[in-house]
């Protein structure tokens, strides 16, 4: 999965040919990072998602992301491996500038599922406030970010992101 993640980044990144800035209208994304969570028996969770935006203009931005990642959680049980799922709806501000700081706020659900390695341990869902901050530095059409987010109190995601404007 992360060989065609970081595939997927690579040919999105060298497709912009475009150097203006975009100040309006509907982007896509492709994200890829580590969850950092801080509960016994849990490993780090890595994984890779999409996220859709519409910027008002240069500065202010609704998004929606979603992300899968996988983690180990062997002390619970041998060769159990959690599913961590999330989906957040933001809403996005960013600075002007080539390169730029973003911040973002909003709600995110989360559901972990376990896999049928984990048969004693139950699915569990949750939703509650979400908020992250990062920078970017703007390609055209393109952009790449590196973000902070925070997914509960529990866990934590360090993230790279490459957005591309319509």
């Amino acid at each position: 999965m992360r060989r065609i993640t970081g595939a997927m980044l690579l040919i999105l990144g060298l497709t912009s040919s475009a150097w203006a800035e975009t100040s309006e209208g509907f982007y896509i994304g492709l994200i890829a990072g580590t969850d950092k969570i801080d509960v016994n028996g849990l490993e780090d969770a890595s994984g890779a998602g999409l996220l859709a935006g519409w910027n008002f203009n240069k500065n202010v931005a609704l998004e929606f992301a979603g992300n899968a990642a996988d983690s180990k959680a062997d002390a619970l049980l041998a060769g159990c491996v959690l599913e961590i799922d999330t989906m957040a709806i933001y809403l996005t501000g960013r600075t002007d500038g080539k390169f730029y700081t973003k911040g973002r706020i909003g709600v995110l659900s989360e559901t972990i599922t376990p896999r049928d390695t984990c048969v004693f341990v139950q699915e569990r869902s949750e939703s509650g406030l979400s908020v992250s901050a990062g920078g970017g530095m703007r390609l055209g059409k393109a952009a790449l970010e590196l973000e902070y987010t925070l997914v509960e109190a529990d866990v934590n995601r360090i993230s790279l992101s490459v957005l591309y404007n319509f």
